[in-house]
């Protein structure tokens, strides 16, 4: 199939697909009415006939929020913007800051017989296995170019916003009730110096840079900014959980002993059995998927988080071991088509866009953009002109460690649940997220960057946006 009848196939499903998606719609709001004519409302029906989930119910919505996401993920990219962009904004949306207003009976009908409860779920699995595969491609990360100056880039370009983010957290905003002041001002911080590599590594492969010595430096220090962010991260959790001293000292100890176990001996060991004649067995590979799990569950019993433990088990894993690439091709192909536009919309039902409309608010959000802007550009041009970069490719290093994309959102959500953060920070910072990552492609636009072909044809199959896929593995082979 030549380029331009690829072009009309694709064009001709995005209407149809659009036609589909609007006709549902419309009758869900036409049942809803019909429904509330009656004395009924979709809203009130907590499950099926039974009284359990509504399990036909349930596929149905996840059949049109996933396709709603992948639609907004494929205009994004016509629009020349990462796929994670639209599909945010889809879920956003649907959330009940948007639809909920305009059209509250399809909302309900969206959020009624279990589908809440099945969409957080699963939410929270592709999150995981989206960790996990960040883990699992940071392992080859940092041998492309030399290690001296991706490790200083990757810690100023986390040090600077950091201290940026508690300046933030300890002056504008208000920790909620239970949290110190320290873990709270410290999340801020940490939510101010991530990149996301996968969305980085989409971005670099559009422009033809993911193999160039830029291209490899930026993916390099994010892998290294990454990593220096995740391990702050349980620092964190430590300190918003642990209460007492003691009690904070003991979490970390618990913590550092699952770490130590985890490397230094089921690391050895699983490298053994993979490595053996049998390890091509069909069995490994869910073997596999059962100790990220297990990892995950053990780490939220210690009281840090599952993702830490799906995140600690992908830097486990040999990366070389076929079985260990076949789990993280399932799990990242399970996460990019389906699990994370579910996560997009689980995250959206917590985000508040209401409250931007108050001048106080909105004076809190310009200035967490402005802080968190200002700290990755100036210290990725820093850190470029101290390696010896010129001032226009520094200054192309900043504007992509800039891009935050899933990964901001991922830290959003757990400080979110872990309640480190309010209603009103959450709100915040995902608007930052998602106005930071779409500025990516117009900045390095203005700085003549690599070149930027439409729509989605240019892009190589797994270079997604939303998962840790082939194209993170091509940064390992730049080296």
């Amino acid at each position: 199939m030549n380029a331009p009848t690829r072009h009309r196939v694709i064009s001709a499903y995005l209407v149809f697909a659009a036609v589909v998606v609007a006709a549902g719609a419309a009758l869900i709001v036409a049942l809803s009415r019909a429904g509330e004519q009656d004395g009924f409302h979709a809203a009130a029906v907590p499950g099926g006939p039974s009284g359990g989930p509504d399990v036909p119910h349930i596929l149905a919505v996840l059949a049109v929020l996933v396709a709603a996401a992948h639609l907004g993920g494929s205009v994004a990219a016509r629009l020349r913007q990462p796929r994670v962009i639209g599909q945010a904004t889809v879920g956003l949306l649907l959330g009940p800051s948007a639809l909920g207003q305009v059209a509250p009976a399809a909302a309900g009908w969206l959020q009624s017989g279990g589908a809440v409860a099945a969409v957080e779920v699963l939410a929270q699995l592709g999150v995981l296995l989206f960790v996990f595969c960040i883990g699992h491609h940071l392992t080859g990360s940092t041998s492309s170019v030399g290690r001296g100056a991706a490790l200083l880039t990757g810690h100023i370009t986390v040090v600077v916003p950091l201290f940026g983010g508690v300046a933030v957290g300890l002056t504008v905003l208000t920790p909620p009730p239970g949290i110190a002041t320290l873990p709270h001002a410290l999340f801020v911080g940490l939510a101010m110096s991530a990149t996301a590599l996968p969305v980085l590594a989409h971005i670099l492969t559009e422009r033809r840079l993911l193999t160039s010595p830029l291209g490899a430096l930026a993916t390099t220090a994010a892998a290294v900014a990454d990593a220096t962010i995740w391990a702050l991260l349980v620092v964190t959790l430590c300190l918003a959980r642990g209460g007492s001293l003691a009690a904070t000292g003991l979490r970390l100890a618990a913590a550092a002993g699952f770490v130590a176990v985890l490397w230094w001996l089921l690391r050895p060991l699983a490298r053994r059995m993979l490595a053996a004649d049998h390890a091509a067995s069909p069995l490994r590979p869910a073997l596999l998927l059962c100790a990220v799990l297990g990892c995950a569950a053990a780490t939220e019993r210690l009281g840090l988080h599952a993702i830490i433990g799906a995140f600690l088990a992908g830097l486990a894993l040999p990366r070389e071991a076929p079985a260990v690439r076949r789990v993280v091709v399932v799990a990242g192909g399970a996460a990019e088509w389906l699990l994370l536009p579910l996560f997009f919309v689980a995250v959206a039902a917590h985000t508040r866009l209401d409250l931007l409309v108050t001048g106080p608010v909105v004076a809190v959000a310009a200035l967490v953009l402005a802080a968190a802007v200002a700290g990755k550009l100036l210290s990725g041009i820093a850190a470029g002109r101290v390696i010896g970069l010129a001032w226009r490719d520094a200054s192309t290093l900043g504007v992509l460690l800039n891009c935050r994309g899933v990964t901001e959102l991922v830290l959003l959500n757990l400080g979110r649940t872990a309640g480190i953060i309010d209603e009103t920070t959450f709100t915040v910072f995902v608007v930052m997220a998602v106005l930071t990552t779409a500025g990516t492609g117009p900045l390095l636009d203005l700085l003549g960057a690599g070149h930027t072909p439409r729509g989605d044809a240019p892009v190589p199959p797994g270079a997604v946006s939303t998962s840790a896929g082939p194209a993170l593995d091509r940064v390992a082979e730049a080296a």
